[in-house]
């Protein structure tokens, strides 16, 4: 099995992300806000994780993210990063903490689990015709 690759958007030193040491060894994890070094490393990105306050550091690196499948902005608000280069990616944005982790972990699982579609199937139909909206207003 391949590793998957997690790229995060964030202050290395930020104590919040502690808990990511705890990710399957599969998982390969790599934190910087430095933008040199987000733009080498995103080409071979699977997913993104975003814990940073500057929005454009996400919308630099989002062109050259081609295999990401699926991005989290930390952040319950997503005003900062809503900008072109997250509307056109074909990427899975969700997002949320605190109160919103346990309901936004639930209804992940349920739609993974759930007999009656897939987890891709139900994001794409969504994400399709949210986007068709938000690219209507850019």
């Amino acid at each position: 099995m391949s590793s998957l690759k997690l790229l995060v958007i964030a202050d290395p030193t930020a104590p919040f992300l502690g808990p990511l040491s705890r990710l399957r060894q599969d998982v390969q994890v790599v934190i910087s806000d430095d933008p040199e070094k987000l733009k080498s490393l995103a080409p071979d990105a699977d997913a993104l994780l975003f814990a940073h306050f500057d929005g454009d550091l996400l919308a630099n690196v989002l062109p050259l993210a081609n295999r990401v499948r699926w991005i989290h902005c930390l952040w319950t608000g997503v005003e900062m990063i809503l900008k072109q280069q997250i509307i056109v990616h074909p990427a899975t944005l969700t997002n949320g903490r605190g109160v919103f982790r346990w309901p936004l972990a639930d209804g992940l699982l349920q739609q993974c689990f759930s007999s009656r579609s897939t987890f891709g199937e139900s994001f794409d139909s969504r994400s399709k015709a949210c986007g068709s909206r938000l690219s209507a207003r850019a």
